[in-house]
């Protein structure tokens, strides 16, 4: 086992362009890139976002089956995150005690928690835009305009 910085898969690296221009393993399992099905235990919100975003990265065809959980604790964590703005919007980001003192809501903790679970999955399956730059996909190249063809 490897210890230090994990190593980069080797898709991202040839996403990237193989910036570092060193051999590519050959031995790496390179899995069938495809949606996984929706767990059963996401609830309707959970399984709403599967839908969406699994619409959304289909074509990027590097989620495979074995992303399944990251992206389950991504729209679980989505889910959370919506049920917990929906209560704020309804009973406000400040609760009295028993005694009559105004404290923040426990729904702001359920908020944050799940902002930060949803960004950390959404980070490592390439859904933010700071995580697409990193993979670096190299869009086609555009035809350069020949200075010299207007001369005829």
């Amino acid at each position: 086992m490897r210890t230090g910085r994990p190593r980069t898969p080797t898709a991202l690296k040839i996403l990237r362009g193989n910036p570092g221009k060193r051999p590519l393993p050959v031995d790496e399992p390179t899995p069938e890139p495809r949606i996984p099905p929706c767990p059963h235990a996401l609830d309707k919100v959970a399984r709403a976002e599967w839908r969406r975003i699994a619409s959304e990265v289909r074509g990027l065809r590097f989620v495979t089956a074995l992303d399944r959980a990251a992206l389950a604790v991504y729209c679980q964590s989505w889910s959370e995150w919506v049920r917990a703005q929906e209560g704020l919007a309804k009973h406000g980001l400040l609760v009295k005690t028993p005694n009559g003192y105004p404290i923040q809501s426990p729904l702001v903790s359920i908020a944050n928690r799940a902002a930060k679970q949803m960004l950390e999955a959404a980070g490592t399956l390439g859904l933010t835009p700071s995580a697409r730059a990193r993979l670096g996909v190299a869009r086609p190249m555009q035809k350069k305009a020949n200075p010299f063809e207007a001369l005829g």
